[in-house]
């Protein structure tokens, strides 16, 4: 879908069938399978390629990541007692996060900045930047620090979309380091979820039926 297709002139036309408390479990069960992989025992794995299209439903409703063949082991520098950052070159596509369209060194935040990307897509449906087609484009205005812009209203449409908006602005921080870090948004998710449950079980909002949609 592009700007000109929305149905927006009274309120936000969100171009998926998911309800606003699927978009919250969806985007949990992304960040928490992202975490498995940075919070692995045995060192750090970025999956460098995060996605929508990454993840996929199984038939007992179960979402689960795939698609590893970029994915990095990170090493570790034991005098240091750090991890090493890596380096891919420039990056490619318009859905990556400003370091890696820079070429600059890397570590595992790029797989937060576009699990943002994510979130952006659950919101709205559509993909980031979707007024510009051209790669070169885009790539040059991450670079420069721009994000794509999202409209207002899902600030305070509901409880959900607003927390959901407010965590993917904290993955798409441009310093890696001040960006927010997986755990971060699991933990940022999970007790939004939990509010949002003991809002239904008060009768402050009313859970909408699922909607069937798929993934």
């Amino acid at each position: 879908a592009q700007p000109e297709d929305l149905d927006d002139s009274e309120d936000v036309d969100p171009k998926n069938g998911y309800t606003v408390p699927e978009k919250l479990d969806i985007a949990l069960a992304m960040a928490e399978s992202l975490a498995d992989l940075h919070g692995f025992a045995e060192g750090v794995i970025v999956h460098d390629d995060v996605q929508l299209c990454q993840w996929l439903k199984t038939r007992d409703g179960v979402i689960k990541l795939g698609d590893f063949n970029r994915a990095e082991f990170m090493f570790y520098d034991e005098e240091k007692e750090i991890y090493c950052k890596y380096n891919n070159g420039k990056g490619y596509g318009n859905y990556r996060a400003p370091e890696e369209f820079d070429a600059e060194d890397l570590n595992e935040q790029i797989d937060v900045f576009s699990m943002g990307n994510n979130i952006f897509g659950l919101l709205t449906g559509l993909w980031v930047f979707p007024e510009n087609e051209d790669d070169g484009v885009v790539q040059k205005k991450i670079i420069k620090g721009e994000v794509s812009p999202i409209d207002d209203r899902y600030r305070t449409r509901s409880y959900v979309e607003g927390r959901l908006v407010e965590i993917m602005e904290l993955c798409w921080d441009y310093v890696p380091e001040k960006r927010a870090n997986i755990f971060e948004v699991v933990d940022f998710l999970r007790k939004t979820k939990t509010e949002y449950d003991r809002r239904v079980a008060a009768g402050e909002e009313e859970r909408p039926p699922p909607s069937g949609y798929g993934l």
